[in-house]
């Protein structure tokens, strides 16, 4: 309307403005960085004009046709400022009232055939009024119909002799006027076009002419009819079949659940018996009446079928019939199979076809889907059957299969179970502990558990073996557990789990593997077979039983009560070569993450041959001669005098020869005593030991030579000697019987025994009593003990010489008992020592 630019300021003028100007006026502002706007509103105020009435129904030539039973709305609307106040009138009766609103409605709701007329509305403000009128028809469909004649009417019914004339009258009220209709015989025997009423003349009547006629009154809202009944006696003929519901080719639908109705009729004089039938069976039956009614209420799909209606009377009979179909939702869904169904499961072995039908009783027919987890896979229409083929079916067909039948009445499903069998696969082995590579380590003690599992239909039977013998087994179960409390290592080995049904067999296998401490220590010999001999090569090899394998060997030697650990590692302890030193008990430790444990004491016997000592001589007492002979020997050796004329060996007495032979240990102690005097007569004697590593040979001398006042006596001493050793080996024996009670456990677990010498010096002090002595001189284990150890007297050269402060040195036994170590390497060990104090009387 106007327009400047580059300027921020705009004027606009309305000169005489009029109505039409009322309205929102917008002012837009706009340059090359944006726009922006606004609005005024500017009111026109004057008279109500330009009345016009409207409806939602279409307005022709000021009028509107409403069909009766609908709403009528009519809207009064003008043009004013300010806004009218308006009313609608009828009959001069005000219907509606509004104030200071432009547009005013008026709804008729249900609107009837005596509100048609003349709607007058009217408009006024203050400054000034108008009015409008619209015309209102309402429709409707014929009602009222009468039918009269100019006979007498009885019962909508008139007798007419046949041959005579019939006249019948049909009227109607309607608007618009209706179309009016005779019927007879469903055929129109006359017709007129927009009239309320019509005659029918039917000149010369017959007995065809006998029936009803129909008087139809029709417009566009609806249609109404009547009957009268004509009456010609005649006999029955005509019969008619009709129905509440629509008859199509004599047969009619009815929904399942509602009335079902159907009627016969018949033309005859007099009236005829009526019989309806079904199946054969009579349903429903009359006398003398030329119509009979069948009433079916709460249909069933079971009354689907033929109906025959029969007419009879005394001059002949006829009948007709119409078809009842009921339409009725699915039902009575079955699921079959080409393969046996049982309890609405099937079972199909892999790699064959399985076949399953989906049947339904419907009408009209249903349509059909098979679905498999909620998948549709297959699907047909309007039929009441569907097959589902799945050729070469897997096992990862296996579940459940719903048949869905649907129709416009409602739906139904039933399911099937499809079990496909097949051997057993996917076997699994699991455990509670943890699985490396097929195996599990299990710490002695502990409860083992395995799991195996395998996929298979049917349920296979598991079965656990080891060592080729069954240890647990289960039927008809695709899991078995094997549980193996407190394991011990004689479990550890591979476990087979054989899963087995009708179609294969599939196994796998575990590795057990116990862990334990070390156990069954031992220490075997290498090397000596036949005995352990001075100078050979002997091995110790310790050797036990665990897992994981031994980390850690300790080698022990037993000297005395005292184990010493050896400065080694290894599994074998060699001696090359060995020698009497390594003459002593041996044991060892081993050692892995689950514990220790130690063998029992292998004491090392080395064997070697005699040797005698070189101070082994004689000496001569005015009693007689006495020769000692001592040797050492492993084992210990045979001791024999060789004399002139004779051998001698143990304890003999040959002429004036007497022998006498001791053992200690490894030593042999021979003495040989000569009676009587013979100064200057020497004679030739040799003793010799053996065993078998070997033989020692020692010639001497018997000879005697004068010494004077002293009354000193070889041969007292050595027999002094001998009879000490002796008594002391007598206490030792009843000491350690009188200890073998208290000591048994200790005794059994003695792996050997240590002899350990030790000196008895007997000094001679003027005294009439000689004092035995002990110097504890131990001889360590291991270490022979020299001849001089054992006798120190000044046999041979030295004999003649008298030493009054000479100490002579005898022999007692010390035995030292050793008890085997235990498991945690320690070593236990108790001494009991016995001796004997012996007194010489000089003489």
């Amino acid at each position: 309307m106007n327009r400047t630019s580059s300027s921020n300021e705009l004027w606009l003028e309305i000169p005489h403005i009029t109505y039409r100007e009322t309205g929102d006026y917008q002012c837009v502002a706009e340059n090359e960085h944006g726009a922006v706007e606004g609005s005024i509103t500017i009111a026109v105020e004057y008279s109500p004009r330009n009345l016009s009435i409207t409806s939602l129904a279409v307005i022709k030539d000021s009028s509107i046709s409403v069909i009766e039973g609908n709403s009528a709305v009519i809207i009064c609307s003008v043009e004013s400022f300010p806004a009218s106040n308006l009313m609608w009138r009828h009959l001069n009766v005000i219907m509606n009232r509004t104030s200071s609103n432009n547009e005013l409605w008026l709804e008729i709701p249900h609107i009837t055939y005596r509100a048609t007329g003349n709607y007058q509305c009217v408009a006024e403000n203050e400054h000034g009024a108008v009015e409008g009128s619209v015309t209102i028809t309402v429709e409707y469909s014929p009602r009222n119909l009468s039918i009269t004649s100019l006979a007498v009417i009885k019962d909508s019914s008139i007798r007419v002799i046949e041959g005579n004339s019939a006249v019948i009258i049909c009227s109607v009220e309607s608007f618009p006027t209706s179309n009016l209709t005779w019927r007879y015989l469903n055929v129109t025997m006359n017709r007129t076009s927009s009239n309320n009423e019509l005659w029918l003349e039917i000149p010369h009547i017959t007995y065809r002419e006998t029936g009803d006629y129909q008087c139809v009154a029709e417009n566009e809202h609806g249609a109404v009819e009547g009957s009268i009944t004509i009456t010609v006696e005649y006999s029955p003929r005509n019969l008619s079949i009709t129905s509440l519901a629509a008859i199509k080719d004599s047969s009619i639908s009815v929904i399942e659940g509602n009335s079902a109705v159907i009627i016969c009729s018949v033309v005859s004089f007099p009236a005829s018996n009526l019989m309806w039938r079904h199946l054969n069976v009579t349903v429903n039956r009359t006398s003398s009446s030329n119509e009979l009614w069948l009433k079916i209420p709460h249909i069933t799909y079971r009354e689907t079928g033929d109906y025959q209606c029969v007419a009879e009377n005394e001059h002949g009979a006829v009948e007709g019939s119409i078809t009842i179909t009921v339409q009725y939702s699915p039902r009575n869904l079955s699921i079959t199979s080409l393969a046996a169904i049982k309890d609405s499961s099937i079972s199909v072995i892999e790699g064959n076809s399985a076949v399953i039908i989906c049947s339904v009783v419907s009408f009209p027919a249903s349509n059909l889907m098979w679905r498999h987890l909620n998948v549709t896979v297959n699907r047909t229409s309007s039929s009441n059957e569907v097959w589902l083929e799945i050729p070469h079916i897997t096992h990862r067909e296996t579940g459940d299969y719903q048949c869905v039948a649907e129709n416009e009445h409602g739906a139904v499903e039933g399911s099937i179970t499809i079990t496909v069998e097949y051997p057993p696969r996917n076997l699994t082995i699991t455990s509670l502990g943890v699985i490396n590579d097929s195996s599990i380590n299990i710490i002695e003690g502990n409860s083992a558990v395995i799991i195996c599992s395998v996929e298979s239909f049917p349920a296979s039977n598991l079965t656990w073996r080891h060592l080729n013998v069954t240890v647990n087994r289960t039927h008809s179960n695709n899991e078995l557990w094997l549980e193996i409390p407190h394991i011990t290592y004689r479990a550890t080995g591979d476990y087979q789990c054989v899963a087995e049904n009708e179609h294969g067999a599939v196994e796998g296998y575990i590795t057990i593997t116990v862990e334990y401490p070390p156990r069954e220590t031992t220490v075997s010999i290498s090397g000596a077979s036949a005995g352990i001999r001075e100078g050979h090569n002997v091995t110790l090899i310790c050797s036990s039983q665990s897992v994981p394998p031994i980390l850690h060997y300790t080698w022990f030697r037993m000297e005395g009560n005292t184990s010493t650990q050896l400065n080694t590692s290894s599994q074998i302890l060699s001696f090359a070569p060995v020698t009497r030193g390594n003459d002593a008990g041996f044991y060892c430790t081993v050692t892995n993450p689950l514990g220790n444990s130690s063998s029992n004491m292998t004491h090392l016997n080395v064997e070697y041959g005699p040797e005698i000592s070189w101070e082994s001589e004689c000496a001569q007492r005015a009693e007689g001669i006495t020769c000692a002979c001592v040797a050492n020997s492993n084992p210990p050796g045979d001791l024999t005098w060789h004399l002139p004329h004779a051998n001698l060996s143990g304890n003999q007495t040959h002429g004036g020869f007497v022998s006498q032979q001791l053992r200690v240990g490894h030593l042999v102690m021979g003495s040989l005593i000569l009676k009587g005097d013979r100064d200057e007569q020497k004679v030739m004697a040799s003793c010799s030991i053996r065993n078998p590593h070997g033989a020692a040979t020692h010639n001497m001398y018997l000879w005697v030579r004068d010494r004077g006042s002293s009354k000193w006596t070889v041969g007292l001493v050595v027999i002094g000697i001998m009879l000490t050793v002796f008594l002391a080996g007598i206490l030792i024996m009843l000491s350690v019987k009188k200890r073998k009670t208290a000591t048994e456990e200790t005794a059994s677990k003695t792996s050997d025994i240590v002899l350990t010498d030790r000196r008895v010096s007997v000094k001679h002090q003027g005294s009439p009593d000689m004092k035995v002595t002990d110097p504890q001189d131990t001889i360590r284990e291991g270490e022979t003990p020299s001849p001089q150890d054992v006798f120190d007297s000044p046999v041979g050269g030295d004999a003649g010489h008298e030493n009054p402060n000479r100490t002579e040195d005898l022999l007692y036994a010390n035995i030292n008992f050793s008890k085997l170590p235990k498991g945690d390497g320690t070593v236990h060990r108790g001494e009991d020592t016995e001796y004997a104090k012996i007194r010489f009387q000089p003489n």
